[in-house]
């Protein structure tokens, strides 16, 4: 009488036991991501199921004869799975899209059906005939590109165009600009033949419209992009990876930050990939989800080399026409959890846990304001190191195309998206309202064929790039864009950073501006943990213009209500209102200001977060862990 054993490997077409068995379910676990996702194969998921299933069939046919063989095999294969599941966390191990591993693994599923064809039974030649599909479809399958796209007429001489943005990066904290600790060494020498923008602004205070402003060359209440997809990204404004895309360059966003995985942002990207545990509701993904919960929070740094890593695949791949790649970096956003060699070079003194332990949730000075000058020192600190840590692996990624000859062929853009508050106005993060800690950032164009290496004094700002962009590399864009690109600010000394009311009047010359809509649903937030929190202060959509010497914070909502005018220098923490002191300055910054354009979308709910597109579990879990949801 056969044995369990013998019946389930006969019945699986598993004559050999654990290495078919393992065969069977690797290629059963990549055809079925390979299908799901088509973007791209997940290593990480197909190896896990691979095992799990190889592991599982290996001791149901192992135990009914031989329990601690079966066991042990058992063991070894969850303990395998593992191993590859670290790595590929990590950073240092990632297969995805390399489809000679994919062909590897049908063609030994191809071999070995046909030589399970070789049986009598009929259950096992029906198995070797399964084997044989999927393996004939695997090895199909790697003939087809996961971003595969029509092809487009190529333009002539355009050069490749690299975008970087080093998300919540404030200009002073670069040692570019000055900064005595060296946390950008790698952008220092990149910057040697670059034209560097000494007074570089954003156009909004953080993620959502800062990037829109950047990609459309239109100020926050004109693209009307607040944040969390209220509204998503519009799709009727002209956008720089579109026009970039059209004109016939291959296109890619790699992004880090959350808060760019709404509805829109992909627009004009032949690839557009968020954070490898945040993808769309697959099978894979939610393995994703399950094995990265509780996960520790040095695996926000795999995620720069994970990003790093397929933007070396993806710029490999489409070497047949000019490339645009961008790529947004989360590593300087709270909370601050560099790895250890690089918080060993600013905070020496303090142990790891000592100086994890400090308080540096933004929503808990919110409530309270007031940073202790010890607790300031170390986040400080925290936050060089996370900012020379993303320096270092853009050094390698630079290193990297300069080895290949392609670095000073490319027009590379460095910048970021917005700055952060270390205990300026007694507040950590970014949100609740605008200042120059918040708006003042890192900017740098490199080209060397075209752009001479050169520091420029003149005030710019964010929403210049777009356009800029275009005409470096010789493409005709959308007419307000053109106007507003960085050599025209540069030229007009701030007129083409301002709508074309503003920019008519005298008054416009030198001024920097920034809008932001509500942050009604922030303050929800904040109630939720102090029920007394006063947000009457932050409601509203705000403007704020800024000369060399003062900024104006205004909002139109609170009708005849005075705003605030500060000195920007001697006064970081906006401690003096100088509204009434200075008549004629106020005037003048305020018809500025009156003469932008507004938003025209009535302020949200405070329970509009997700807007129209409802937020998956992973993506409003990694939204929580930076500070944007409940």
């Amino acid at each position: 009488m056969r044995t369990l054993s013998s019946r389930v490997t006969e019945t699986l077409g598993v004559r050999s036991g654990y290495p078919a068995s393992l065969l069977v379910g690797i290629a059963a676990a990549e055809l079925l991501a390979w299908s799901m996702l088509g973007r791209k194969v997940e290593v990480l998921a197909i190896l896990a199921l691979a095992f799990i299933w190889g592991g599982f069939l290996s001791f149901v046919a192992l135990v009914a004869g031989r329990r601690r063989v079966g066991s042990a095999a058992l063991c070894i294969v969850l303990a395998t799975a593992l191993l590859p599941y670290a790595m590929h966390a990590t950073g240092k191990l990632d297969l995805a899209e390399r489809t000679n591993t994919i062909a590897a693994i049908g063609l030994a599923v191809l071999g070995s059906g046909t030589l399970l064809w070789l049986g009598r039974s009929a259950v096992v030649r029906v198995t070797a005939a399964i084997g044989c599909s999927i393996g004939l479809a695997l090895v199909l399958g790697t003939h087809r590109s996961p971003s595969e796209r029509p092809q487009r007429a190529a333009p002539g001489d355009h050069p490749d165009v690299i975008l970087v943005v080093m998300d919540t990066t404030r200009r002073d904290h670069v040692s570019l600009y000055g900064y005595p600790r060296p946390t950008t060494p790698a952008i220092d020498r990149l910057a040697s033949k670059a034209r560097v923008f000494d007074d570089a602004w954003s156009s909004a205070p953080w993620t959502p419209p800062s990037h829109a402003s950047l990609f459309t060359g239109l100020l926050p209440a004109e693209h009307g992009v607040r944040g969390h997809r209220i509204p998503p990204f519009p799709a009727d404004l002209p956008s720089l990876p579109e026009l970039l895309q059209r004109a016939g360059y291959h296109t890619a966003g790699l992004v880090a930050n959350p808060n760019l995985h709404g509805r829109g942002w992909s627009r004009g990207f032949d690839l557009y990939e968020p954070p490898w545990f945040e993808g769309p509701h697959t099978l894979t993904s939610q393995l994703n989800q399950i094995l990265m919960k509780g996960r520790p929070a040095w695996l926000d740094q795999a995620t720069t080399d994970r990003i790093l890593a397929s933007a070396q695949r993806w710029w490999r791949s489409n070497a047949d026409a000019p490339r645009f790649l961008f790529l947004n970096f989360i590593d300087p956003h709270d909370p601050y959890h560099p790895l250890e060699v690089d918080r060993l070079r600013f905070l020496p003194e303090l142990s790891r846990q000592d100086a994890l332990d400090i308080e540096q949730d933004p929503q808990r000075y919110a409530v309270d304001p007031g940073v202790p000058e010890d607790a300031r020192h170390v986040i400080e600190a925290l936050y060089d190191a996370e900012i020379a840590g993303l320096d270092r692996r853009l050094g390698t990624f630079f290193d990297w195309l300069e080895k290949r000859g392609e670095l000073d062929r490319s027009l590379v853009i460095l910048t970021s998206d917005h700055g952060e508050r270390l205990g300026e106005r007694g507040l950590l993060g970014h949100l609740l309202q605008m200042d120059q800690h918040l708006l003042r950032v890192p900017l740098l164009l490199r080209y060397p064929p075209a752009i001479a290496p050169e520091r420029v004094p003149a005030r710019v700002q964010l929403h210049g790039v777009a356009g800029e962009v275009l005409a470096t590399v010789g493409i005709e864009g959308p007419l307000r864009m053109t106007e507003r690109r960085l050599s025209r600010m540069v030229e007009g000394a701030g007129r083409a950073a301002l709508s074309s009311a503003a920019s008519n009047s005298e008054n416009a010359e030198n001024v920097a501006v920034a809008q932001h809509g509500s942050f009604v649903w922030y303050s929800a937030q904040l109630r939720g943990r102090l029920p007394t929190f006063d947000d009457t202060a932050y409601r509203g959509h705000w403007t704020l213009v800024a000369d060399r010497d003062h900024a104006l914070l205004w909002s139109p909502d609170r009708g005849d209500e005075p705003g605030q005018l500060v000195a920007l220098a001697g006064d970081p923490s906006w401690e003096s209102n100088l509204w009434d002191a200075l008549p004629a300055k106020r005037a003048r910054l305020l018809a500025i200001a009156q003469g932008l354009p507004r938003y025209d979308v009535a302020e949200p709910a405070a329970n509009e977060v997700g807007g129209e597109d409802p937020l998956d579990e992973a993506l409003l879990e990694r939204l929580r862990a930076l500070g944007y949801a409940d």
